[in-house]
C-alpha cells in the first residue's frame, strides 16, 4: 500500500519535524529482532538461521514497528495552508489539518513530565490519535484545528478540502459534544517555542488570504 499523496490545497512545504530522530526510533525498534537474529547467527547452523531466525526476525520486526512506530517514528508537516501529521511508515494513518479550521489565538505550549506511565494513560485515551508526541518528547505545542475523523478522511481523499472545515463533530469519548467540528491535537517538538511562533504566523497568513478555505476563490 503506498502512501496517497497529500492534498494539493496544502500549497509549498514550509519545514518537516520529527519529535524522534527517526535512527533513534529505529534503533529502539530493532532491538529486540536483532538481539534474537544474533543469538541464533551465534549458537544455530545454517539451515536453523534460515528457517527459523529469519522468519522469527521478520514476525516481531513488522508488529513492532507498526505498533511502536506510531510513536517513535512520528511526523508533523507543515505547508502554507495546512499541517499533515503522520508516521514514517506506509500504510499508517495520515491526518490534514487545514489552517482555516486552526485558530492562532489558542496555540499553547504543554510541558511534559519524565513519568511515562502517567503521561501515556493521560494523553492515549483516545482512539482518535490527536496526540502526536512520543514518550521522550518534553514539549507539545497544542492546535485547535480540524476534528481527527474529517482530517483522517481529508488525507484519505475522501473528503473536500472546503467541505472538511464545515462539519459538525459527533460526540467525544465521554459523550459531550464537539459541534464545532473541531478538536485539541498536541504536536511533539523539540523547540516548542520556536514553533509554535512559526506555526500561529503561517496559519495566520493562510486565513487572512483564504479564510473559509477556498483557495481558488
Amino acid at each position: 500500500m503506498l502512501r496517497r499523496k497529500p492534498p494539493p490545497e496544502l500549497g509549498a512545504l514550509i519545514e518537516v519535524h520529527r519529535p524522534l530522530h527517526p535512527a533513534a526510533g529505529w534503533a529502539i525498534i530493532t532491538t529486540l529482532p536483532l538481539s534474537i537474529l544474533l543469538i541464533f547467527l551465534l549458537l544455530a547452523s545454517e539451515a536453523i538461521i534460515v528457517l527459523v531466525g529469519l522468519p522469527v526476525f521478520v514476525c516481531l520486526l513488522i508488529p513492532l514497528a507498526y505498533g511502536l512506530g506510531k510513536l517513535l517514528l512520528l511526523e508533523h508537516r507543515l505547508y502554507e495552508h495546512g499541517i499533515v501529521f503522520r508516521a514514517m511508515l506506509i500504510g499508517t494513518p495520515t491526518y490534514v489539518v487545514p489552517h482555516y479550521t486552526v485558530l492562532p489565538h489558542a496555540l499553547r505550549i504543554r510541558q511534559h513530565h519524565l513519568d511515562w506511565e502517567a503521561e501515556w494513560k493521560a494523553d492515549h485515551r483516545a482512539p482518535d490519535r490527536r496526540y502526536r508526541h512520543s514518550l521522550f518528547t518534553k514539549q507539545s505545542v497544542c492546535v485547535y484545528g480540524l476534528d481527527p475523523e474529517y482530517a483522517l478522511r481529508l488525507g484519505k481523499g475522501k473528503l473536500g478540502w472546503t467541505e472538511a472545515g464545515h462539519l459538525q463533530s459527533g460526540p467525544s469519548l465521554n459523550g459531550a459534544p464537539r459541534p464545532s467540528g473541531r478538536a485539541s491535537w498536541e504536536a511533539g517538538y523539540r523547540n516548542a517555542e520556536r514553533h509554535m511562533k512559526l506555526i500561529g504566523d503561517v496559519v495566520r497568513r493562510s486565513r487572512d488570504r483564504y479564510p473559509d478555505g477556498k483557495l481558488g476563490g
